[in-house]
């Protein structure tokens, strides 16, 4: 319920129950009445384990017992009622009324073996790279039944996805015919790729045909090669920088518009030379969005030779650095922190409860695989499947991913200090063929170890810059 927190001299305590941090280090009377009795009751002793009696008059304004017992209340009446609707076909039948976003797997095959690919070499203990592709058939049949779906949705979104989708390109122009006559020009078609394949040719259909491309680029040469490569071991970096630059050159309304870039930084990463590159390029790269990413070593550590913890520690140092200098230009780090620093600074952001955060999968991000079935999203398969492009939703499989998941995380999620920053999900907690707590703490503690670095940093930044200046430097980051 309580985190403490040592920034330097100062003493901080989170309080999960009311959503605020507290610098205990001032204005504490050591002689005022806490009535400390109230706080040795037994339903309220378990949450002060961890403290001494000096403690405790100390933290005593901070946390009240019936801010325990209130919040644990609600948190729990809370999981009940969502557990009784989940449970409710009729009401599930309701939320997947509408349907956001569709990303149709168009084959499995790639024509890269890129070193961090979660779908290669030492990191597929889930999906693999195969020959397989999808059916137009089973494509037809299953946006014939999201159409009515799609059409609710306010910015409907049908997205391409590999593998590298462009080895499928005719299938994919006949999909793209297909759900343009099924949906007309409301739908937005998006195309996941690493940019190798895109001809003139199919440079000037995805133009003319307003299909958004987000393209991969992790940074120089040297960084970007280092991990994406053909199967020949040839690097990418030259192909794709310079489809970049024609964009920008050849179609400059259309590449600022429609030009998104995804960014992974690898336990490889240079992180001087990365921040350089793209401040360096900054004229490529300040007007579009980017999803940027540190490598996903879930199931599968190997590839760091130092921690995880220790490599994104660097990072941050190196970071804040450059903030505290209030350093002009495109800072690409902030695009990789915003979204933490602002959970931090604004507590409506933050989950109060389990199911604040708990999707209803695949209702925000469906997935088609490249067999048809239907998953909560590209990152899931096998275990989690809710269906398939000839029957639909599997309702019964839907309600039981999600309350086998609230069974296994309900009392670890209340208990945990980092919940309201935590945004783990079905993916962290499913170990090949089962949902597992035992395999999910990995990742929760990564998550405790994170934020309570990233709250040190942010308490530090507002004792010497002020309480505004990374709220404000943070709204210069629109690029998200």
């Amino acid at each position: 319920m309580l985190k403490k927190i040592i920034q330097d001299d100062r003493e901080y305590y989170f309080n999960r129950s009311d959503g605020n941090f507290y610098d205990v280090s001032l204005d504490m009377d050591p002689t005022l009445d806490l009535k400390l009795d109230n706080y040795f009751k037994p339903e309220v002793i378990s949450f002060f384990q961890e403290y001494d009696y000096a403690i405790i008059k100390k933290v005593a304004r901070i946390l009240k017992p019936d801010q325990i017992y209130l919040y644990k209340k609600r948190y729990y009446e809370n999981l009940k009622q969502k557990k009784a609707e989940i449970s409710d076909e009729n009401f599930l039948k309701n939320e997947y009324d509408r349907i956001s976003v569709f990303t149709i797997n168009l084959t499995e095959r790639c024509n890269l073996k890129c070193k961090y690919c979660f779908f290669s070499g030492d990191n597929n203990f889930r999906r693999e790279h195969s020959s397989r592709s999808i059916d137009f058939d089973k494509v037809r049949t299953i946006v014939d039944f999201l159409a009515p779906r799609m059409r609710k949705a306010k910015r409907p979104n049908i997205n391409f996805y590999g593998g590298e989708p462009l080895l499928e390109f005719g299938l994919m122009k006949r999909i793209v015919d297909y759900v343009k006559a099924r949906l007309g020009n409301k739908i937005l078609l998006t195309l996941t790729t690493n940019g190798t394949l895109i001809t003139d040719h199919i440079l000037e259909y995805l133009v003319n045909n307003n299909i958004a491309v987000a393209l991969s680029i992790d940074g120089s040469k040297d960084i970007h090669d280092g991990n994406r490569r053909f199967e020949n071991d040839m690097g990418t970096f030259d192909n794709v920088f310079h489809l970049i630059r024609k964009i920008h050159d050849n179609y400059h309304d259309y590449f600022k518009k429609k030009v998104a870039f995804s960014t992974v930084i690898s336990a490889d990463t240079d992180i001087d030379e990365f921040y350089n590159f793209f401040s360096t390029n900054r004229i490529l790269f300040k007007d579009n969005l980017f999803k940027i990413s540190f490598e996903n070593t879930v199931g599968n550590e190997k590839r760091w030779s130092s921690s995880r913890k220790d490599f994104v520690d660097k990072i941050l140092d190196y970071y804040l650095e450059r903030l505290m200098a209030d350093a002009d230009g495109f800072n690409i780090l902030s695009l990789l922190f915003k979204g933490d620093f602002n959970i931090i600074l604004d507590k409506k952001k933050r989950a109060r409860f389990l199911t604040d955060r708990l999707c209803f999968p695949g209702r925000s991000r469906l997935f088609l695989d490249a067999d048809g079935n239907l998953f909560p999203c590209e990152s899931l398969d096998y275990y989690a499947k809710i269906g398939d492009c000839q029957n639909g939703f599997d309702y019964s499989a839907i309600k039981k991913l999600m309350l086998d998941y609230i069974e296994i995380t309900k009392d670890q999620c209340f208990e945990c200090w980092a919940f309201p920053f935590c945004r783990l999900c079905y993916f962290h907690a499913i170990d090949k063929d089962r949902l597992s707590l035992d395999f999910m703490e990995k990742s929760c503690n990564g998550v405790r170890a994170y934020f309570e670095r990233m709250i040190k940093l942010v308490l530090k930044i507002c004792e010497e810059k002020g309480d505004n200046f990374l709220k404000n430097k943070l709204k210069e980051v629109k690029n998200e």
